[in-house]
């Protein structure tokens, strides 16, 4: 590297959440949509921010990621319990170390109350 020339200065990459709905997983949009509607309720500082390869919900720091394919939606999500139930996965192994649950939805149907509340506490703890 020689000093006296310059380096081309790169902008940081801006992902929206756009990005993350192609036109095959476009029939996810309203069930995200739904789920933002939803999780905005729990306070005003809820902030949501698309990444590279995920969507995250934030309050002092990430409560819930979204993982968005084809034909559902990957929710991890903080925990500090250990919730036993047919819906959740283990999530420690996705990259985060605060995410430790993880829930599937295919629907709207499937952001039920127990799915509202494991993102209430998580929003709590956050």
């Amino acid at each position: 590297y020689d000093s006296s020339t310059s380096r081309i200065k790169r902008q940081p990459m801006v992902y929206n959440i756009s990005d993350h709905f192609t036109v095959r997983s476009q029939q996810m949009r309203s069930v995200f949509d739904y789920l933002v509607e939803q999780v905005k309720k729990f306070g005003e500082d809820v902030k949501i921010d698309a990444k590279k390869f995920y969507i995250s919900f934030n309050r002092s720091y990430a409560f819930a990621i979204c993982w968005i394919f084809v034909d559902k939606i990957d929710v991890g999500m903080y925990s500090d319990q250990d919730i036993q139930d047919e819906k959740i996965w283990d999530a420690t192994d996705v990259g985060r170390s605060r995410i430790k649950i993880g829930v599937t939805l295919n629907k709207i149907e499937d952001i039920d109350e127990k799915v509202l509340d494991w993102l209430r506490r998580a929003y709590e703890k956050s």
